[in-house]
């Protein structure tokens, strides 16, 4: 199989397409294929060892009886100046299937793919309603489509040992993009700051807006990116606080399943990936109002019996997320009557 990903960058999308290769070695001979230019040095490596083999995206060839999956994260957009050569990808290929992370760019304006694509993912509900309505008049619309969680893997988060009922003082995490937070963001968590007076507040990446609003205050402590293990992060922190620009397209978000899987309580934006994860009041809170966000959060903290209750229902929500859903469905539709 040959999975096509951007790799110029390490960004949850790319970090989930690994995990997927991974999986996918035990029914295929995998071929990573760079999309977005030459990857970095340390991209490479993690490409080199999630799959047999490492290419770009004009070579190896795709050869008659090969499968073919584009895990597509930003690189739609450049799809409609390289339309000739997706053909000689895909058009030998027994199978192809795609992956759709952010943003369709001009893929919905290509109808000869229905000839060939057998399947489309989605990490959303909503990414796959916007996909419909988009290729409404098209032969798209006739490829099954499904939405699975992104392939994450989570059993190593989900051996973490959940808070103790009276753990002080409360942390409240973000584990997501620096360039990607309201543009209120300074103003809502000094807010929530004066409603938890005793608690504390973690953020890795550090974002530059919150890092210079609250230089100085130690309640409030940045990271940089990878500045610490993912799980030790998680580990520390009681409530996931997850806001986002409104403008910013949430399709996981892996950061929110590693934080559930770890035994966090979340409380998150109420659209795209978000909705699809938690259910509301049972396994997390969402919102869009600031005013309910904050309320969640300070009721969480303030409440332990709740927060454990959330907890624990946060992590039995993702038992059912990873890497091996995506290898029955993606083996299914390329193997069809042949999985083993």
């Amino acid at each position: 199989m040959h999975l096509f990903t951007t790799a110029n960058q390490r960004h949850g999308g790319f970090l989930s397409a690994c995990a997927l290769m991974k999986a996918l070695r035990g029914t295929f001979r995998v071929t990573a294929r760079a999309l977005g230019g030459k990857p970095p040095a340390a991209n490479h490596e993690r490409l080199a060892a999630c799959a047999e083999s490492t290419g770009d995206f004009h070579q190896p060839p795709v050869a008659p009886g090969d499968h073919v999956l584009v895990h597509m994260n930003d690189y739609p957009v450049w799809f409609g100046n390289a339309v000739q050569r997706w053909r000689e990808i895909i058009e030998p290929a027994a199978s192809v299937q795609f992956v759709f992370n952010r943003v369709f760019g001009a893929i919905p304006k290509q109808p000869w793919l229905a000839e060939h694509v057998t399947r489309i993912y989605f990490h959303s509900s909503a990414m796959e309603a916007s996909w419909r309505l988009l290729v409404r008049d098209s032969p798209l619309l006739d490829v099954p489509t499904q939405v699975l969680s992104p392939p994450a893997e989570l059993s190593a988060l989900r051996r973490i040992a959940l808070r103790p009922v009276d753990d002080s003082p409360v942390v409240i995490g973000r584990l997501a993009g620096d360039a990607d937070l309201p543009d209120n963001a300074p103003a809502f968590y000094a807010r929530l700051a004066d409603a938890l007076p005793t608690a504390e507040f973690w953020f890795m990446p550090c974002p530059e807006p919150l890092a210079d609003a609250f230089a100085g205050n130690g309640r409030f402590r940045f990271f940089d990116r990878d500045g610490m293990a993912v799980a030790d992060f998680l580990a520390a922190c009681h409530v996931y606080a997850l806001t986002y620009h409104h403008g910013f397209p949430v399709p996981g978000p892996r950061s929110l399943m590693e934080a559930m899987a770890a035994g966090c309580a979340p409380v998150v934006i109420d659209r795209d990936g978000p909705r699809d994860r938690v259910v509301h009041g049972e396994s997390g809170f969402r919102s869009n109002d600031d005013d309910a966000f904050i309320t969640y959060v300070v009721s969480l903290a303030g409440d332990a019996a709740l927060r454990d209750r959330i907890a624990r229902a946060a992590r039995q929500r993702t038992l059912g997320w990873g890497p091996m859903p995506w290898v029955e469905a993606i083996t299914r539709h390329a193997l069809g009557g042949n999985v083993a």
